[in-house]
């Protein structure tokens, strides 16, 4: 309310006094607005700083750009003043001298800084840090939303292209463009995040260039704005700041484009309408300050520089500030590249090059990286764009521009590796800077899109996408056999080491991207003159981690595939030794399970533990859960297996001799840990694939593809021919079976196109993952299995059932089979049980039961229950205990104090439906009093009178479990039928019974009884 109320103070004010001067710092205005800022940024109600954060966004935004430079001076005053606070406390804690950021900035202004944030407490300034950011970010978007037809306009304008992007992410919608009247069609590739106001700037710029390219058209044809109309809906400008996805465009959706009638009207408040405004106000750009600059990278240092005390008291990253200088990257991401920086690297020096990629400040040096590789891809489009929206154009029309883009970037990698720009990123990789675990996670994503350019920039072009891409000669001469190879293997130890799963990850690459781009440097490298043995031995300490012990899927899954590109080539002097090396792990792979169990554990791998079962049970359907796994060591074993020539199992060939395996001795190790895996899949929760049980199966069949030793042997194929020999007639079995079933036309159903007649899938016919059996519907048998099922879910119903003896019952067909549906329940791995043959034993109204007849549920339970209770006399106890009831009727008399009552034994109790909306109504009216008076009095059987008297039905004692007879069916006098009611009749998830029993119905009566 305070905030509020202050608000619309300053609005009076606002109109009142006028907005005057913002550098006039006694300004009435300004200060209002200053004190805002303070709200917004150091408020102790975050729902208050919100507020006032909003406000502020809303009253600039509302300036029509006039105020940019003001907001975002007071924006980095915010943050440049809270990140000193932060470097000061570090300087007095640590004792290391680090410089001051705004040394340009005037004595008073720091003064000011002093006395707001002097006093702050580190987290206080992270509070304001995380604040102003977010006034800041949210201010950003809505700026490229708010003027986004105007960014477009001059993206387009520098691009010199109006086709838009046609994106290789797969969201792309390709609109069509029908002008109206006639004219050819245009087809325009676009984004589902594109907005309403890029399709209309495209628009205006693709009539523009229509109207100049037709001979006699005056200005006239563009009088008034542009109308588009798109499945009988117009897009007005209102629509501007919604996505294409959000309208639902369809890809080829047609949009007709015409001229309106008159001025623009409404629309003239609109940024859309307006003229564009002045590129000096433009916040993006005002970012681009050297100072300001300086400031966001100082800040974002500072963040990933802090620490906080672990659990060992021991200093760790801080994930606080981890996360907020990712939010300062964001910003970063937001505005254009450094006009200066870019242009730098456009024309690169040697003398330059040193200073731009200066590893020692992790955040500097990935921005330069992120310049590089800008301007090193064919498809990052032009990095001068001032917005991030337009990428690359569309290859319907620019085929040829495309081509001369690819060899402005070969153009440019060349110039960059003359100048020694290769060379410096690769002694940046061999000094080992980027590896050490004393930052935060940005030395890791630094070294990650450090190896990527290096394998991009560093590799010969080639127009064959399918073929191995061979180094440059330049990255050749640099790399030597020992040093490289003991470097790569290092990087890929330390991500191979396990790291605290609770961790929170805020990097925006992570160890899978290091692995890939580094096992993908060693397969380029051991193809194209590297040392593939040294190589592939080099990796026996690494392979096993990242197979076996890492926790991530991603890794396990790029290391998998890397070690498979790496012995793809068939070369047998690599592939022996990778694959002896990893089937000495077979034993540790084999004995994993998908379920780690805690209590096998230490109190800290106890919460690990506990966190891989959390993340797995919590993990997406499809995808691999988090933790330690075997999959892709299967995956990757059972390919080199087949790999393998044929001639490198033959009879004589030791694995001591060649590195072969010896088939015969795995098939029985295998088997051995088949015999002892116990089972661990369960029913009653959802059952987990058990990666080692498939993959030593996987493993097993692919090793019986070979030749075993007995298979090749002259002993076994005689063996084989003689148990041939022997049982002539199971092989003639089997061969008529084959015949029958690809005879076309077998199955009649089918039809003579289908030569195979069924179609069994497994995985659609086994048990449901919440391990309960179904009963299959034979047509109109739902009320039999509702009952069926009711039972089984009834523990003691369900024992008493199974130890009964059908010999010495009176309905023993009726309960074999009862018997064998409930085994069937228990035990069975099939989705449904077939219940034909209970039907055909059980007879109601001396009837086999009518699959295609549709029965009252409470009339079969009835007869259900009676031929239970006549069964034996167990049974008949068991019923009594569950189902049945004592129902006491009542009839007070109002003349005289004599009461009558009588008991009478339930089963069921008669619930009406009709007219009733749920079940407390219908209990209602079971106990509901009837006053009996007038011709109905009520003949007291001891006074022998007629007395006025009320009638009323209570619940004595409530069975076990109580069931309800739902009067579904009423009988029509007209059509002497039964008809159904179909009315709602809600049923409560828990029923309270106590205000319809006697106690509560009638208490005086049941004191007096008690009495």
């Amino acid at each position: 309310m305070g905030l509020s109320l202050y608000q619309q103070l300053c609005n009076l004010a606002r109109m009142a006094l006028g907005t005057g001067d913002s550098r006039d710092a006694a300004h009435p205005h300004t200060l209002a607005m200053d004190h805002l800022w303070k709200i917004a940024l150091r408020a102790n109600s975050t729902d208050v700083s919100m507020g006032a954060i909003q406000y502020l966004n809303s009253y600039y935004m509302g300036q029509q750009l006039q105020q940019e430079d003001d907001f975002v001076a007071k924006c980095m005053f915010h943050l440049s003043s809270a990140a000193e606070r932060l470097i000061t406390k570090k300087h007095t804690t640590d004792g290391e001298g680090t410089s001051t950021m705004c040394e340009e900035e005037p004595k008073e202004k720091t003064v000011d800084k002093l006395n707001i944030y002097e006093h702050m407490t580190e987290e206080a300034a992270l509070q304001c840090i995380q604040r102003a950011l977010l006034l800041l970010k949210t201010h950003l978007d809505t700026f490229k939303r708010r003027y986004a037809y105007h960014l477009r306009r001059w993206a387009l304008a520098e691009s010199g292209a109006w086709e838009g992007t046609c994106g290789g992410g797969g969201g792309g919608v390709r609109v069509t463009l029908q002008p109206a009247g006639a004219g050819p069609r245009a087809s325009l590739a676009l984004h589902h995040s594109d907005l309403v106001a890029h399709l209309r700037a495209h628009v205006h710029v693709w009539w523009e260039k229509q109207i100049q390219g037709e001979e006699g058209v005056t200005a006239l044809s563009t009088d008034g704005p542009l109308r588009m109309i798109t499945q009988g809906q117009e897009l007005t400008i209102d629509y501007d700041e919604r996505t294409l996805y959000d309208m639902g465009f369809k890809d080829n959706q047609l949009v007709f484009v015409s001229v309106g009638v008159g001025g623009r009207g409404a629309w003239a408040e609109w940024p859309s309408a307006q003229p564009a405004p002045a590129r000096a106000r433009l916040p993006t750009l005002l970012l681009l300050d050297p100072t300001y600059f300086h400031h966001l990278f100082t800040l974002m240092q500072a963040l990933g520089q802090m620490k906080e005390p672990g659990a060992n008291g021991e200093p760790v990253t801080h994930t606080k500030a981890q996360l907020l200088s990712r939010r300062v990257w964001d910003i970063l991401q937001a505005v254009p590249l450094n006009p200066t920086l870019l242009e730098a690297f456009q024309n690169p020096t040697e003398s330059k090059l040193p200073e731009l990629l200066d590893p020692t400040s992790p955040q500097k040096l990935m921005y330069s990286l992120h310049i590089i590789d800008k301007l090193s891809s064919s498809n990052s489009g032009t990095p001068n764009v001032k917005e991030n929206t337009v990428s690359t154009l569309s290859p319907l029309v620019t085929n040829e521009k495309s081509e001369e883009e690819k060899a402005a970037v070969e153009n440019w990698n060349e110039l960059f590796i003359k100048k020694g720009g290769l060379r410096l990123l690769y002694d940046i990789m061999m000094s080992g800077v980027l590896q050490r675990n004393d930052d935060s996670e940005w030395r890791q994503d630094c070294l990650a899109l450090l190896l990527q350019l290096l394998c991009r920039i560093g590799t010969l072009p080639s127009t064959d996408p399918a073929q191995t891409p061979k180094l440059h000669p330049s990255l050749l001469s640099l790399m030597s056999v020992e040093e490289t190879t003991e470097r790569l293997i290092s990087i890929l130890c330390e991500a191979a080491t396990l790291k605290e799963p609770t961790t929170y990850k805020t990097g925006f690459w992570g160890r899978a991207q290091v692995v890939q781009h580094a096992m993908r440097m060693c397969v380029w490298w051991a193809r194209g003159g590297g040392d593939a043995v040294a190589l592939a031995w080099s990796l026996r300490r690494a392979a096993p981690r990242l197979l076996l012990d890492d926790a991530d899927p991603a890794v396990r899954r790029e290391a998998g595939s890397a070690l498979y590109r790496l012995c793809a080539g068939g070369e047998v002097a690599v592939l022996a030794p990778l694959l002896q090396l990893l089937l000495e792990h077979l034993p540790r792979a084999a004995d994993m399970r998908p379920h780690p169990q805690p209590h096998h554990h230490h109190h800290h791998d106890v919460s690990i533990a506990t966190f891989y079962q959390v993340v797995h049970h919590h993990a997406e359907e499809g995808k691999e859960p988090y933790g330690p796994a075997c999959r892709d060591y299967f995956w990757l074993v059972c390919r080199l297996i087949d790999g393998l020539p044929e001639d490198f199992f033959k009879e004589g060939a030791t694995s001591e001799d060649s590195g072969a395996p010896d088939l015969n001795e795995l098939c029985e190790q295998i088997h051995s840990s088949l015999d002892k895996r116990e089972i661990i899949e369960r029913r009653t929760e959802p059952c987990t694939p058990d990666d080692g049980l498939y993959g030593q199966l996987s493993l097993l069949t692919h090793l019986v593809k070979h030749p075993l030793r007995f298979k090749m042997s002259e002993q076994g194929t005689r063996t084989l021919e003689m148990l041939v020999r022997g049982a002539p007639d199971n092989y003639m079995v089997l061969h008529n079976k084959l015949m029958e079933h690809h005879k076309p036309g077998y199955c009649l159903d089918a039809g003579p196109q289908s030569s195979y007649p069924w179609d069994y899938w497994p995985a659609e016919e086994s048990r449901s993952e919440c391990g309960y059996v179904g009963l299959t519907n034979l047509g109109a048998t739902c009320y039999m299995a509702s009952c069926m099922q009711h039972l089984y879910m009834m523990p003691q119903a369900r024992a008493a059932l199974l130890q009964a003896d059908p010999a010495a019952s009176r309905h023993s067909a009726t309960l074999h089979e009862m018997q064998r549906m409930f085994a069937y329940l228990m035990e069975s791995e099939r989705k449904a049980y077939n219940p034909r043959s209970f039907c055909k034993v059980y007879q109601m109204d001396h009837q086999p039961l009518n699959t295609g007849e549709q029965k009252d549920m409470a009339e079969f339970f009835i007869d259900l229950v009676s031929k239970l209770e006549e069964m034996t006399p167990e049974l008949k106890k068991l019923v009594k205990t569950l189902f049945c009831g004592v129902l006491s009727n009542n009839v007070v008399s109002l003349d005289c104090p004599h009461v009558s009552r009588t008991l009478e034994e339930f089963y069921t109790v008669r619930c009406q439906v009709a007219d009733m909306r749920n079940l407390h109504q219908s209990l209602d009216e079971v106990t509901v009093k009837d006053t009996l008076e007038g011709d109905n009095c009520y003949t007291c059987s001891q006074c022998a009178a007629k007395v006025r008297a009320e009638k009323r039905a209570c619940f004595k004692k409530l069975p076990r479990i109580l069931c309800f007879n739902t009067m579904r069916y009423t009988f029509n006098m007209l059509t002497m039928l039964k008809e159904k009611v179909n009315t709602h009749f809600s049923f409560p998830m828990r029923l309270d019974m106590s205000g319809y029993v006697e106690k509560h119905l009638m208490p005086a009566q049941y004191q007096g009884k008690n009495k």
